[in-house]
């Protein structure tokens, strides 16, 4: 009976031993696979385009006597240089069905068609809104994203202090007036006006 029970237990010991072996290698091979960290470069060595993890987009957003001001920023936070379209506006993304009174006023000259940004460089917008619509009657918040296209698959989303994607922009309910979104276009350098 002795023998019995001790071959039993030999036998299990065995078998989680195998079992141990295989969990852990099948984990290391799992957990140690390369994983890539730079797109490859364009045949002719020019940078690929930026992909959404390796630039972070911020919104910093400041009220000031019946205006908001935001700065925007999109930083490289990679280890290798990639490219960003500079052709292009920082975009107000809203539900167009329940608002229709916001317009977008895009200003400024585009500084370069195609910005190169090395690990830790970062690009510049700005904006400016009415804090709080100048109509007669109701008012209403309408949930704003702020998005950016950095390459032809790619779009960025900007997040503000709060870490928060939706910007709180005051409307009138009526559509007889308009609040107007200034965004200035994407500058290599800050921009101060």
């Amino acid at each position: 009976m002795k023998r019995t029970v001790t071959l039993l237990l030999l036998i299990i010991i065995s078998l989680f031993v195998v079992w141990l072996y295989f969990s852990k290698n099948t984990h290391w091979q799992l957990n140690n696979v390369p994983i890539p960290t730079q797109r490859p470069k364009m045949p002719n060595g020019i940078p690929a385009f930026c992909s959404p993890i390796d630039v972070q987009a911020l919104l910093t957003v400041d009220h000031a006597a019946g205006n908001v001001y935001g700065t925007f920023l999109i930083k490289n936070i990679s280890t290798k240089t990639c490219r960003i379209p500079g052709n292009n506006f920082i975009t107000p993304e809203y539900d167009t069905n329940t608002i229709k009174n916001i317009t977008v006023e895009h200003t400024g000259t585009q500084e370069s068609a195609l910005f190169t940004l090395l690990p830790s460089q970062t690009l510049y917008s700005q904006m400016h809104y009415p804090n709080g619509p100048q109509c007669q009657g109701n008012i209403k918040s309408a949930n704003v994203v702020f998005t950016y296209t950095i390459s032809p698959s790619d779009k960025l989303t900007f997040l503000n202090q709060e870490n928060d994607k939706y910007q709180q922009v005051t409307v009138c309910i009526t559509t007889a007036y308009t609040t107007t979104i200034q965004i200035w276009n994407m500058s290599s350098k800050p921009i101060t006006q």
